[in-house]
């Protein structure tokens, strides 16, 4: 796979008014599905240092926002959806909430101290581009923490859809080499940690699965107009997934990166 193919996501394009609605659809009873998220998050709330301002980017709504305010002095959380951003508000966490995209970020240059980015930054068209806004906006010596989908994740759903009709539904991810190829291009990173981690969730029958994934926003696909499953692709899904049936019930595999930055002391 070429570098242009692997950075580009195979040329495939997010339609960020179409992710904000899917994500502001899902505000509401996001916390109830949230498994992933919660469980991806508290790995790299880990890592999270104290700094004096501290951007949360894809805040959604706001389920770490406490946990990070109490670690800074100014908290301001980032959102492309403006529902996720009400939800968020309603935490009354103390801090600057702002709807924006991560590749246009709304924020003065070396105007951050840290970034704190979990499973956000899979939805960027340009990810060369969101490394360059967060180079303009976190200050000399600062601390960038993201977690990301990375290839083969959502298995094995995947699979079983594909052994149904032959249609690939993933939407392209990097692998963690990839990652890393993309990350030693940059020059003023410094690359503390790199690493892949599978995270996983289980659910009693096949509806449950699928609303999980569309009970958090994430159900949108890049160039499809995509529709609900008929009736016999759900007979069939269901049927193909019953395999894969565990005690904790029906899973669903993450492959998921979590990245340590620092930004260089001195950057032009």
């Amino acid at each position: 796979m070429s570098s242009t193919r692997s950075f580009c996501k195979m040329t495939l394009e997010y339609d960020k008014r179409r992710v904000a609605r899917h994500f502001s659809r899902a505000a509401a009873h996001y916390q109830r599905f949230n498994s992933l998220q919660s469980q991806v998050a508290e790995s790299l709330l880990r890592q999270l240092t104290t700094a004096p301002c501290i951007l949360d980017l894809g805040c959604g709504p706001g389920s770490n926002s406490q946990r990070i305010a109490q670690q800074c002095e100014h908290y301001v959380g980032l959102d492309i959806s403006t529902q996720m951003l009400a939800q968020a508000k309603l935490n009354e966490v103390p801090g600057l909430y702002l709807q924006g995209d991560a590749e246009q970020l709304p924020l003065a240059n070396n105007s951050i101290d840290t970034v704190f980015s979990s499973l956000a930054v899979q939805w960027c068209n340009s990810l060369p581009t969101l490394l360059s806004e967060l180079q303009r906006v976190v200050k000399p010596g600062g601390q960038i923490l993201i977690s990301t989908i990375l290839a083969d994740s959502m298995q094995p759903l995947m699979d079983c859809l594909q052994q149904i009709d032959g249609v690939p539904r993933q939407n392209p991810q990097l692998t963690l080499e990839e990652w890393r190829l993309l990350l030693n291009q940059q020059s003023h990173f410094q690359t503390l940690s790199l690493r892949q981690q599978k995270f996983s969730v289980f659910s009693p029958d096949i509806a449950q699965v699928l609303q999980g994934i569309k009970g958090v926003g994430a159900s949108y696909r890049a160039n499809t107009n995509s529709k609900p499953f008929r009736r016999e692709t759900l007979r069939k899904l269901a049927h193909l997934y019953q395999k894969h049936s565990t005690e904790d019930g029906l899973p669903l595999h993450y492959q998921i990166g979590l990245i340590e930055l620092r930004m260089d002391d001195k950057k032009s």
